[in-house]
C-alpha cells in the first residue's frame, strides 16, 4: 500500500502565494485609496477657575468617656520556704540555723496554703505551692490575715505577721 505524503505539491504552493500576494495588494489599496482623516487643531478654552466658599468648621467639644473602674480582686500572692544555715530569717523564724553553713532559703513546693483571718475565724480557699513555693490565694473578703500552710511533710503552722488583702 503506498501512502502519501504530507507535503503539498508545487501547484498547490503557487495557488497560495498567489492567494498571499492578492491579499497584500488588497490591502495596500486600501490604505492608499482611504487616507486617514487630518486632526485641525481646535482652539483650547482655559475655564476661568471657580471660587467654591469653604464651610466653617466649628470645634466640637471633647468628650471624655468615664474611666473604666474594675471591682478589685483582694488577693495575696508569696512564696513559701525554708530559711537553712547562718542567716538572721533562720534564727528568728524558727528554721534550721547553724554558723558553718552560709545562709539560703529552700523553696517548699507542693505544700497547701490557706489565709486566716483571726477575728472571725474565716478562712479563704486553699492553694498548693508551685515548684518554686510560689502561691496565689483570694481572700473572702477585705481584711487582714494571716498566711498558714498544712503539710504532711513540713507540719502545719500560720505566719505571726499579718498580711492585708484588699
Amino acid at each position: 500500500m503506498k501512502t502519501r505524503a504530507l507535503i503539498p505539491d508545487s501547484h498547490v504552493l503557487r495557488n497560495y502565494w498567489r492567494l498571499g500576494r492578492a491579499f497584500a495588494l488588497a490591502a495596500i489599496l486600501l490604505m492608499a485609496c482611504n487616507p486617514t482623516p487630518t486632526v485641525t487643531p481646535q482652539p483650547t478654552v482655559t475655564p476661568q477657575p471657580t471660587v467654591t466658599p469653604q464651610p466653617t468648621i466649628t470645634p466640637q467639644p471633647t468628650v471624655t468617656p468615664p474611666p473604666i473602674v474594675l471591682p478589685q480582686i483582694p488577693l495575696v500572692r508569696g512564696y513559701l520556704a525554708a530559711a537553712v544555715g547562718n542567716s538572721a530569717d533562720a534564727e528568728s523564724s524558727g528554721g534550721i540555723y547553724a554558723k558553718e553553713i552560709d545562709g539560703k532559703e529552700i523553696f517548699l513546693p507542693g505544700v497547701e496554703v490557706y489565709l486566716e483571718d483571726p477575728q472571725n475565724n474565716k478562712t479563704s480557699e486553699s492553694d498548693k505551692t508551685d515548684l518554686s513555693g510560689r502561691f496565689t490565694l483570694f481572700a473572702p473578703d477585705p481584711g487582714r490575715y494571716r498566711i498558714c500552710w498544712k503539710s504532711d511533710v513540713y507540719d502545719s503552722g500560720c505566719t505571726a505577721v499579718f498580711v492585708s488583702a484588699g
